[in-house]
């Protein structure tokens, strides 16, 4: 998997990379397309922790910062990403996957086509309903025994939260 930039930029730092400073404004977003993967668009980011190559994570809306998903963390503003490759230390500069064909940390046991949610496992999503369903991201493939990288549809998804899940 090798994403390139749809439309290339002069000094751009490519999408499977990171960087110890900012090559970008926090927020920006690039489409890039993959050979098999298709298409998908990326925001520019700074990672707030290490992150495991394919973890689900949160962007928050107010400072263009990502962590791992989790329920905590996503009682907060902000968008859910896919981290397509490793950060390896907190601040660290790079590329999160909000649209497109994303490969995504799923728990075992999880089935396609069915509502996500985040679970209390940093950067793991899994069917089994909680407080933060995630809307915009389907499971193409099934899970069996552990949790695996799984390729999934994802389409600007957020979480919804408890007190809106009640409201449908």
């Amino acid at each position: 998997m090798t994403y390139y930039l749809v439309d290339p930029r002069i000094g751009a730092q490519v999408i499977g990379a990171t960087s110890a400073t900012a090559r970008h404004p926090l927020g920006t977003i690039v489409k890039a397309t993959d050979s098999t993967l298709g298409e998908g668009q990326f925001i520019y980011v700074q990672v707030s922790q290490s992150l495991t190559q394919y973890d689900a994570v949160f962007v928050k809306a107010t400072s263009n910062k990502v962590g791992q998903l989790t329920i905590d963390a996503a009682k907060t503003a902000g968008i859910v990403g896919f981290a397509q490759i490793a950060f390896g230390t907190k601040d660290e500069y790079g590329w999160i996957q909000i649209t497109g064909r994303p490969l995504v940390r799923l728990a075992a046991d999880c089935e396609p086509s069915l509502a996500l949610y985040a679970t209390t496992t940093g950067g793991v999503v899994d069917d089994a309903t909680t407080s933060a369903m995630i809307q915009g991201l389907i499971a193409t493939n099934s899970v069996t025994n552990a949790v695996t990288a799984c390729t999934c549809t994802a389409n600007f998804p957020t979480v919804a939260r408890a007190v809106v899940l009640g409201a449908v």
